[in-house]
């Protein structure tokens, strides 16, 4: 939510735009402090301030709501204690680096692989 704020605050965006918008202002700048402002005004731009002014605060209210659901289904996630079990064999292609120390259960006499929602099983691929 903070890059939210930052990134719609027109008095930021008035001060970079007038930075931007100087040609020898811009020229007095090194490549990296170019590509900064450059990449800042992109970001105000990506957030609505170029917009009519209720579009703007629509579209301020959707990123918000956006991040708080973000943060809602990473909670969520991470207090989730499902796992599913797999054989080997379904889980083929995978390195042998997910197997190693990987908690196994015996269901009808077939070893079965417990797989979770949680890193790094849900990202096991190098």
């Amino acid at each position: 939510k903070f890059d939210i704020d930052t990134f719609t605050r027109e008095d930021l965006f008035k001060v970079m735009s007038a930075v931007h918008e100087n040609k020898a202002e811009m020229e007095k700048l090194c490549d990296e402090d170019k590509r900064l402002v450059i990449k800042v005004i992109d970001g105000f731009l990506d957030n609505g301030l170029a917009l009519p002014k209720e579009e703007k605060e629509k579209l301020k209210k959707m990123r918000k709501d956006l991040s708080d659901m973000e943060i809602n289904f990473a909670q969520n996630i991470s207090a989730d204690k499902s796992k599913i079990l797999f054989t080997r064999e379904e889980l083929a292609g995978l390195p042998e680096s997910f197997f190693e120390d990987r908690e196994l259960e015996v269901v009808g006499g077939v070893e079965k692989y417990v797989v979770t929602t949680k890193y790094p099983d849900l990202f096991p691929m190098p």
